[in-house]
């Protein structure tokens, strides 16, 4: 008898986050809309994105420290709305995770979603860079 796979949504509810052996996708349409062209723009967009990122996931790191779960699901709330004016959707499931945990109560599992959040920042990331790279915007 085989045993059961275990599919990523049977890991997510069963209190394990699934992490992803392929990148996430990232649509960039609407970020190279919003630059209407224009390299200097994108890159500056992109640069706008990374630093509000980064400044969320230390500002998670500060409230976790400190027990501000409130903050938590702000942050990740805030977090939420940027990126999906950016049309970068990828990072918005694992940010709504968070935030439900940090309204839950849950401190292990927010630091498990903030790990997630990290993982997929770098991923989008990269694919931001080799956008810049390909545009000749770095």
């Amino acid at each position: 008898m085989r045993p059961k796979q275990t599919t990523p949504r049977r890991r997510e509810r069963a209190g394990g986050v699934a992490r992803r052996k392929t990148p996430i996708e990232v649509d960039l349409s609407v970020i190279e809309e919003l630059a209407d062209g224009d390299s200097a723009e994108l890159a500056g967009l992109i640069a706008m994105f990374n630093r509000h990122m980064a400044d969320g996931i230390e500002q998670v790191r500060a409230a976790i420290e400190t027990c501000e779960l409130a903050s938590v699901a702000r942050v990740a709330h805030t977090c939420i709305g940027f990126t999906l004016t950016l049309g970068i959707i990828a990072l918005e499931p694992t940010l709504r995770k968070l935030e439900r945990a940090s309204k839950q109560g849950q401190p292990k599992e927010i630091a498990r979603w903030l790990a997630q959040w990290e993982r997929e920042f770098e991923q989008v990331r990269q694919a931001l860079v080799a956008r810049m790279n390909r545009s000749g915007a770095v």
